[in-house]
C-alpha cells in the first residue's frame, strides 16, 4: 500500500525540511511508498507549480528519488498535470523517457501518465499510450495505467487501464456504501485486470466531493484498505494533506493514517488472490459467514482453507455466527470496530 503525498515533489522544492518530516512520518507509519505528481499546473497550484520548465527541476527529481530511496520508501509515480502542462507529443514523450532514466525498477510501484486526463489535457487512449511507451521503452514497469477513469463502470476502466486499472473510488452515500464500491470495483469489475485505487475517499479539507466525511474515522478507512486488498487491488491512502501538505492539516493527525498498515500487516500476503465471494445465498455452500439484514459480508477464500472475511454494515452485530456445517478455526477476529475483520481457517 502506499500514502498520498501528491504535492511532496513540489513542495520539496522549496520546503526540503518539512517534505523529509513528512516522509519520516509516512516510512514509520509503515507504508510501501507514496503516490506523488511530477508535474503541477495552473490556477489551483498558484505558487506550487512544479516541472520540466524550471531549470533545476531534473535535480529536484534525482533529490525527491534519493529521500525516498533513503526512508524504503517506493513512487507510485503519477504525472499529475503534465498532459495540460505539455500539450505537444514530442515533448510529452521526451519527459517521459527522460524520467524513466532517472529511477530504476526498484525505485517504482507503478506509473501512470497523468491525473485525470480525460478532464486534464488528453482524453484519447493512444496519445496517452504514446508517452507510456516513451517510459516503458526506457524502464520497463510492470504496474502501470494510462490514467484513471472517469468512472467505476468497467467500461471506462478498461479504456484507461495497462497493465492495471485505476479508480477514483466512490465519494457518495455512507461510510459502508464506500467499502461496498471498493469491493465491486474487482468482484464485479474488470475480470482479470487489477485495479489500482489511487485516490479513493478520506478525511481532510482536501478531499473534495464527499458526502457524510465524518463518517470516515479509522474503522471505516480500515474497512475500505481491507476491502481493497481482499479483493486484490492496491491501496493508496488519501487525505487532504495528502493532496497539499503545508495548509495546517498534519497527514499524521489524520484518521486511519497511522493504524492502517497495521491493519493491512494482518491479513495473509496472498489475500488478493483468494475466490471472492459474498454472505449472500448465492455463496451458501462456500460462505464463511452469511450476511443477515443490511450487513454485508466479503470473503477471500484461499485454496489452502485460509480465509478473510470483511463483515460490516449500519447495524452489524456483536456475534455472526458461521454456517453451523463448517469447521472453523478463527486465528483473529476484530471486534472493537464497527467494521469486522476475522481470519481463520475452513476444516
Amino acid at each position: 500500500m502506499a500514502c498520498h503525498f501528491g504535492d511532496g515533489l513540489s513542495r520539496h522544492t522549496h520546503d526540503p525540511s518539512g517534505t523529509y518530516t513528512v516522509l519520516d512520518a509516512i516510512a514509520e507509519a509503515g507504508y510501501d511508498g507514496v503516490r506523488t505528481w511530477t508535474v503541477l499546473r495552473g490556477d489551483y497550484w498558484r505558487n506550487r507549480e512544479v516541472g520540466p520548465w524550471q531549470s533545476d527541476y531534473w535535480e529536484d527529481v534525482a533529490n525527491f528519488r534519493d529521500a525516498l530511496r533513503r526512508r524504503g520508501l517506493r513512487w507510485l509515480v503519477s504525472q499529475g498535470d503534465l498532459m495540460r502542462a505539455l500539450p505537444e507529443l514530442h515533448t510529452r514523450h521526451v519527459f517521459m523517457a527522460q524520467l524513466a532514466g532517472m529511477l530504476t525498477l526498484e525505485d517504482v510501484i507503478g506509473v501512470d501518465a497523468g491525473n485525470e486526463a480525460w478532464q486534464n489535457g488528453e482524453a484519447d487512449p493512444a496519445r496517452l499510450g504514446y508517452a507510456m511507451q516513451a517510459f516503458r521503452t526506457v524502464l520497463p514497469v510492470p504496474v502501470w495505467s494510462l490514467t484513471d477513469a472517469g468512472s467505476e463502470e468497467p467500461a471506462d476502466l478498461l479504456r484507461y487501464a495497462g497493465s492495471v486499472g485505476d479508480v477514483h473510488s466512490y465519494r457518495g452515500g455512507r461510510w459502508y456504501d464506500k467499502v461496498r464500491h471498493i469491493w465491486n470495483n474487482a468482484y464485479e469489475g474488470i475480470s482479470d485486470c487489477p485495479v489500482v485505487q489511487s485516490e479513493p475517499a478520506g478525511p481532510g479539507q482536501r478531499v473534495s466531493v464527499t458526502e457524510n466525511k465524518h463518517e470516515l474515522d479509522a474503522d471505516a478507512l480500515h474497512a475500505m484498505a481491507v476491502a481493497a486488498a481482499m479483493s486484490g487491488q492496491l491501496w493508496v491512502y488519501f487525505s487532504g494533506p495528502g493532496v497539499i501538505s503545508d495548509e495546517g492539516e498534519r497527514m499524521a493527525d489524520m484518521p486511519g493514517f497511522a493504524t492502517t498498515p497495521a491493519v493491512l500487516a494482518r491479513l495473509p500476503r496472498d489475500v488478493g488472490a483468494g475466490e471472492r465471494v459474498h454472505g449472500g445465498d448465492r455463496f451458501r455452500d462456500r460462505r464463511v459467514f452469511a450476511a443477515s439484514g443490511d450487513m454485508r459480508a466479503e470473503h477471500s477464500l484461499l485454496n489452502d482453507g485460509r480465509f478473510v472475511a470483511l463483515l460490516y454494515g449500519p447495524h452489524l452485530p456483536t456475534v455472526q455466527a458461521a454456517q453451523p456445517q463448517r469447521n472453523i478455526e478463527v486465528a483473529y477476529d476484530r471486534t472493537d470496530s464497527k467494521a469486522r475483520v476475522v481470519i481463520g481457517r475452513v476444516r
